[in-house]
């Protein structure tokens, strides 16, 4: 009879043993389920980051074309001023 307890009281204390080492391992995947996504949502976040400075220097490229081409625009009408002043200081 004592044998046939101390073999209950083992069972009981294995499967006690089994179901923390069951509610453990829940409690790891679901934290490492928890990781993943928080890493899934920096990456986009950082994709985001990326975007948004692409669009930044495309539209500051394409400022500074428009702002050399007015500048171009500006000494060329100002070259062919000057030309005409000299055109008529010569004819005058």
């Amino acid at each position: 009879m004592l044998k046939t307890g101390a073999t209950d009281k083992f069972k009981r204390e294995k499967a006690d043993l089994d179901r923390d080492s069951k509610e453990k391992l829940k409690d790891m995947e679901i934290m490492a389920k928890v990781a993943l996504e928080d890493f899934k949502i920096n990456k986009e976040d950082e994709r985001e980051v990326a975007r948004v400075m692409k669009d930044m220097l495309q539209a500051n490229m394409k400022d500074n074309k428009e702002l050399d081409m007015k500048g171009l625009d500006a000494l060329v009408k100002m070259a062919i001023s000057q030309q005409k002043e000299i055109s008529n200081d010569e004819e005058g």
